[in-house]
C-alpha cells in the first residue's frame, strides 16, 4: 500500500495543474479511495483552490437531481451573454448553421445559453443563413438543411419555453460538480463556460 502511494504521489507530482484540476473537476469519481487521499493532498501541495477538493468530493457522493436543479436556477438568473440584460430566465437551445458548396457540407450545432429573445434572434440568423447557403451540398446539403429547419424553429419559439429544456439539463449534468462547487462565484455565462471547456 505505501509502494502504491508512493507511487500515485510520484505520478500526481509530474502532472501539470490542469490534469490536476481535470482530475478534481471530472474524473475524482472514478479515483480509488487512496488515489483521490493523493490528489486532494497534491491539490493543498501545489497551492490551487480549494474549489477543486469540493468538486472532488462533490463528485464522489454525487449530484442529487435537486442539486442539479438548483444549479440550472442559479445559471438561468445570469445576465444573458449577448444582450447583458437580466430581465428574463436563461434557457438553453441548439441553433443548428449549415454551409454547403457543391460535395461538402459543414455542420455547426453549438449550445446556445442565452435569454429567450436573443436565442430566437440567433436561430432566425441561422434559418435565413441556411435557406441561401445549406442547399447547395449533394447529397447531404438539402438533407441536413431540412433537419436545421426543424431544429432552429424551436428555437425561434424560446419565449414559450418556461421550464430549462433538456439542451440546458444534458450540457450542466456531466460538469454539475465542478459547477457546484463555484456555483456561488460565477457571475456570467463566460465564466460558466471557461469553467466547462478551460483555454
Amino acid at each position: 500500500m505505501a509502494a502504491d502511494t508512493g507511487a500515485l504521489r510520484a505520478h500526481y507530482q509530474n502532472l501539470h495543474d490542469e490534469d490536476i484540476e481535470h482530475l478534481a473537476n471530472y474524473e475524482a469519481d472514478q479515483l480509488t479511495p487512496e488515489a483521490l487521499a493523493v490528489l486532494k493532498e497534491e491539490i493543498e501541495r501545489r497551492g490551487l483552490s480549494n474549489d477543486f477538493q469540493n468538486a472532488a468530493d462533490i463528485q464522489v457522493r454525487g449530484v442529487s437531481d435537486e442539486e442539479q436543479k438548483e444549479i440550472i436556477r442559479k445559471i438561468s438568473v445570469l445576465p444573458c451573454p449577448f444582450c447583458a440584460k437580466k430581465q428574463n430566465y436563461l434557457n438553453a437551445f441548439k441553433v443548428m448553421s449549415v454551409t454547403s458548396f457543391i460535395i461538402l457540407s459543414f455542420v455547426e450545432k453549438p449550445t446556445i445559453i442565452a435569454c429567450p429573445e436573443c436565442i430566437s434572434s440567433l436561430a432566425k440568423s441561422a434559418l435565413i443563413k441556411n435557406l441561401f447557403l445549406g442547399w447547395w451540398g449533394i447529397p447531404w446539403g438539402p438533407i441536413k438543411t431540412i433537419h436545421s429547419i426543424f431544429l432552429n424553429w424551436k428555437a425561434v419559439n424560446a419565449e414559450h419555453y418556461n421550464a430549462p429544456t433538456r439542451e440546458f439539463i444534458d450540457f450542466i449534468k456531466p460538469y454539475s460538480a465542478a459547477i457546484k462547487a463555484r456555483i456561488d462565484n460565477i457571475t456570467n455565462v463566460n465564466e460558466l463556460v471557461e469553467l466547462i471547456y478551460p483555454a
